[in-house]
């Protein structure tokens, strides 16, 4: 009786183990950003809980990039000035901090 209970107890945490190994994790918190629309007024976004090893591409108006970048999530921010997070890092983001206030960006990822 005992052995059994001890094989289902064992079975059941592998397959909860297998299940969870594949799932995607996500950065808690936000990552809020600011963009200029077409007549020239700023708009705010965030990015809720974004999933972490994923790029984001900004939402961004007339294809001008991202500004003032806060990091509120849990994780580490890449951001990049090119979209799909290609081209040059243009700055590491910690959790609780923010891009400089010169930077331009129009991707991120977080690790």
């Amino acid at each position: 009786m005992r052995l059994r209970s001890a094989l289902t107890a064992a079975t059941t945490a592998l397959v909860l183990v297998l299940s969870t190994a594949g799932a995607s994790t996500a950065a808690v918190g936000e990552f809020r950003y600011a963009s200029v629309d077409l007549d020239n007024v700023q708009v705010q976004h965030a990015l809720s809980d974004p999933e972490s090893g994923v790029c984001h591409n900004l939402d961004i108006t007339a294809n001008l990039p991202a500004l003032l970048g806060r990091n509120y999530t849990n994780s580490t921010a890449t951001v990049f000035r090119e979209a799909d997070c290609e081209g040059d890092t243009w700055w590491v983001v910690n959790p609780g901090l923010r891009t400089p206030a010169l930077a331009r960006f129009r991707s991120v990822v977080f690790s």
